[in-house]
């Protein structure tokens, strides 16, 4: 018995000792780690020890950058978590994360929450809070890095946010995270991630004028991409077209484009994809022509196929809705969990149906398609005329 005991109250040692208490101190371009309760030994790549008789390093970072995008995975020694991290900022510094803090800057870290690599952003930052139906948003961005003011990129978060919850009935997740950061040229760069806690990445180039911000869709099409639940690789089609899809819908009701704008971008867009749809079909081949414009494809089928059966009674829309409210991107999902799961909240199986006819690969006919629903090409302003399915066309994109 007195074995037993003495099994029992080690293995209950253990278990107290197994949690690691990490120091964390937070400058412009280091990071400073101390753990007093573990011994020194092996540190992660580009550490500088400290000397002493317990855990103690520091990495310094390129000082050029105004903020510092890490994984804690990569400045954590391994074989030491679960990790509680106490946090401490010098002045002018502050930091982000997807992972969820506890009071006074603590957060607590599993050996799964690092495999899933989640966001650790700390420098010259700025945070604010957004609140939607459903759910809220944290930005941290650089002050004073944009040709628009603080104040006009907020705006433009907060219009975004509102946009995409008015969509999908509720904003797609409880909470995540947008961390916005400057480029010095190009275009608007952005990604998604859900495991390990959603957050957003957009990097804006800093010479971008108010206009040009307010005219673009990068930031609804990463916004979109927290509704739809983590696709294996063959159908990654599907996340990627319905953010395609689904953005410039969202930008209309918005006000930010007219419904012209949205037939010219599928006019356009939608047949630098069917080769590779016919070729493959949506789940054979994973270009971006039938990532990007395949999936749209299949989202515009579906949404004329609905409209026309029900008489715009049922829609994509309440088909994502359906979707939204039973998971979102921090969940991994099979395809037919999803087409299961949107076709009953349209009580339907017209997705399935769509899903199985481009994978059989028949020709798809898109001048037909527009011939009914009464959209004419013309150059870089698409007209319409009356069609059998206009009334499809119209519902899909009602003026506002």
């Amino acid at each position: 018995m007195r074995w037993l005991c003495l099994i029992f109250l080690f293995g209950l040692s253990a278990v107290a000792s197994a949690q690691s208490d990490f120091e964390v101190r937070l400058g412009a371009n280091l990071i400073e780690v101390e753990a007093r309760g573990l011994p020194a030994g092996k540190l992660p790549r580009e550490a500088e020890a400290i000397a002493g008789d317990h855990l103690h390093y520091r990495i310094w970072l390129c000082p050029v950058f105004p903020v510092q995008v890490l994984t804690p995975r990569g400045w954590l020694p391994a074989q030491a978590g679960p990790y509680r991290l106490h946090i401490q900022c010098q002045a002018g510094v502050n930091f982000v994360t997807s992972l969820t803090t506890g009071s006074q800057n603590t957060l607590l870290i599993n050996q799964d929450q690092l495999a899933q690599r989640p966001l650790f952003a700390f420098g010259r930052l700025a945070v604010r809070q957004h609140h939607f139906q459903g759910g809220s948003l944290t930005e941290a961005y650089v002050p004073g890095a944009l040709k628009l003011s603080d104040g006009q990129l907020t705006r433009w978060v907060q219009a975004t946010g509102e946009g995409v919850a008015d969509f999908f009935g509720r904003f797609p997740v409880d909470q995540a995270v947008l961390l916005i950061t400057p480029l010095s040229s190009g275009s608007i760069q952005g990604v998604t991630f859900g495991q390990g806690d959603p957050y957003i990445r957009v990097q804006i180039p800093s010479r971008f004028s108010p206009a040009e911000i307010a005219g673009s869709w990068q930031l609804c099409h990463e916004m979109v991409h927290l509704a739809v639940p983590d696709m294996p690789y063959a159908h990654h089609w599907l996340e990627e077209g319905i953010a395609t899809y689904v953005e410039p819908l969202i930008r209309l009701k918005m006000g930010d484009i007219r419904a012209q704008r949205v037939w010219l971008d599928l006019l356009e867009g939608l047949p630098k994809g069917i080769a590779d749809v016919e070729a493959a079909g949506l789940d054979g081949d994973h270009r971006w022509g039938a990532t990007y414009w395949g999936g749209a494809l299949f989202c515009l089928l579906v949404d004329v196929r609905l409209r026309a059966e029900s008489h715009n009674q049922h829609t994509l829309q309440e088909a994502l809705r359906g979707v939204v409210a039973r998971g979102n991107i921090s969940q991994s999902w099979t395809l037919s969990d999803f087409l299961d799961i949107a076709d009953e909240a349209v009580h339907s199986q017209v997705l399935h149906q769509v899903h199985e006819e481009l994978e059989r690969r028949a020709p798809i006919n898109l001048d037909q398609l527009w011939g009914q629903l009464g959209v004419a090409s013309s150059p870089r302003n698409p007209r319409f005329t009356a069609a059998p399915l206009d009334f499809v066309r119209r519902g899909i994109t009602p003026e506002f």
